[in-house]
């Protein structure tokens, strides 16, 4: 194979991996450290998970566009929508809910 056949590839796999990821957006924010998160696309019923890190932070990345509802697995269970728009992020801010204590 010469090494213009070879470049040629390359470009066309650089290429393609970049319409991909344009075509997909992400969904990130913050729970409890090490919640599940279920995030859940209202179209098509498409489900994807995340669990938040040890600081809360969690992220689903390869969304397809659309509204979808994010689901925190934590006492008490919560959820909130959030839309996914292609080549974004969409940052879910979440209200912590105090708890009392006896």
């Amino acid at each position: 194979m010469t090494l213009r056949k070879i470049s040629s590839l390359l470009c066309f796999a650089l290429a393609a991996q970049t319409a991909s990821a344009a075509e997909t957006g992400r969904i990130e924010g913050q729970a409890k450290p090490r919640e599940q998160i279920v995030i859940i696309n209202d179209k098509t019923g498409a489900v994807s998970g995340a669990v938040a890190d040890g600081e809360g932070h969690f992220e689903a990345a390869k969304l397809v566009p659309g509204q979808y509802q994010v689901v925190y697995q934590g006492l008490p269970r919560r959820s909130s929508g959030a839309p996914v728009i292609a080549g974004r992020t969409t940052v879910v801010k979440h209200q912590a809910e105090a708890q009392a204590s006896h």
